[in-house]
């Protein structure tokens, strides 16, 4: 019985966890915990991706550079060329920096007291909007509208 008299604190908390509380400005005209935070990663993924240029070398020396690039040609091998097949080196810079932004947002969320820009459904809702034009566009533009909308079916 002691347990259920505790629920009622415990939703309480989890739910204030999930509100986005503003830093600056109110909910209205401002920025959230969540728009900060989100500001935050993209200023670190910059910094990441600035440092990686400058240390980058015709062979890879070093623990960071060797990372980023394992992560490079996971991107190539695993979402390139596995996912969008032959033609994907016309879409690697999008995939590549979607999947980035999306690793150091997630990333920065698991350090106690941040929150991940893509913990806020207008976020994540803007990205996934953006790859659906992204791949539609591109589809009818590789196939002709009717040739894409037929694709979508399987052929028997």
């Amino acid at each position: 019985m002691e347990i259920f008299e505790k629920l009622p604190d415990e939703i309480n908390h989890l739910v204030s966890e999930f509100s986005s509380t503003p830093v600056v400005g109110d909910l209205s005209c401002g920025i959230t915990q969540y728009s900060f935070w989100l500001i935050v990663s993209t200023i670190v993924l910059l910094i990441v991706l600035a440092v990686f240029k400058k240390k980058q070398t015709l062979v890879p020396k070093g623990f960071f550079v060797n990372g980023f690039e394992y992560i490079i040609e996971y991107v190539e091998n695993d979402i390139g060329k596995g996912v969008v097949g032959e033609n994907w080196k016309k879409h690697f810079p999008f995939l590549c920096s979607l999947f980035l932004f999306i690793l150091i947002n997630n990333m920065i969320g698991l350090i106690p007291g941040m929150k991940p820009g893509t913990g806020a459904i207008g976020s994540t809702a803007a990205l996934a909007i953006f790859a659906f034009v992204y791949f539609i566009y591109y589809g009818c533009k590789a196939h002709g509208v009717i040739g894409y909308i037929k694709s979508l079916a399987p052929q028997a």
